[in-house]
């Protein structure tokens, strides 16, 4: 359909690189957006939840508004000699994904509280949402490909009639060709064989 050298088939690979790096490169950063604010929602509900254990708290009154919050949650008091920086991990064991933040308790004794929640929910909702991201870039990428193709067609057809009046020219009985017809590009050209 192209040889290695028409303008036509560097036209449309590159506009349909740039276009699937552009939507790569978007969808990238809305799946991260979603993920880091879904986790830090998670991350500020268990750092609540450790701080309300700390300051021996009931925990029915610091969570009124969010019941759902105490589902799936447990808490461990761990004992260690070498010192916790609080931070949110995540770990996957038997198909569950956890969430699990540790809280300095006692900095005298050593203590840490160890709060793990249950995300396999939310784990799967996100990805639902990563794959939905794929079938809509899929989806992107080859309405990509149809507009490049129509483009580059757009813009060879110009190209494609010069080149057919120039074909169809007699040299002997050479008529100037009308330059206002002409896209304003090829203007130039067509001064120049007139002359």
């Amino acid at each position: 359909m192209f040889s290695r050298k028409s303008i036509r088939a560097r036209f449309i690979f590159q506009l349909i690189i740039a276009s699937a790096a552009l939507i790569f490169i978007f969808s990238s950063f809305l799946f991260i957006y979603i993920k880091q604010s879904i986790y830090e929602e998670k991350r500020v509900e268990l750092l609540q939840f450790a701080q309300n254990v700390n300051s021996y708290q009931s925990l029915s009154t610091a969570q009124q508004s969010a019941s759902d919050t105490l589902l799936d949650l447990s808490l461990e008091l761990i004992q260690s000699d070498t010192a916790f920086d609080e931070g949110l991990f995540e770990l996957k064991k038997n198909g569950h994904t956890y969430l699990t933040l540790t809280y300095p308790f006692t900095f005298e004794e050593g203590m840490y509280i160890k709060v793990t929640k249950d995300i396999t929910s939310t784990s799967r909702l996100l990805d639902k949402i990563f794959n939905s991201i794929l079938i809509l870039n899929a989806a992107g990428f080859a309405l990509i490909i149809l507009y490049a193709i129509v483009l580059s067609k757009m813009l060879i057809t110009q190209v494609m009639t010069l080149n057919r009046r120039l074909a169809n020219m007699n040299e002997h009985l050479m008529r100037p060709l009308k330059v206002e017809e002409l896209p304003e590009e090829f203007a130039p050209l067509g001064e120049t064989l007139n002359h």
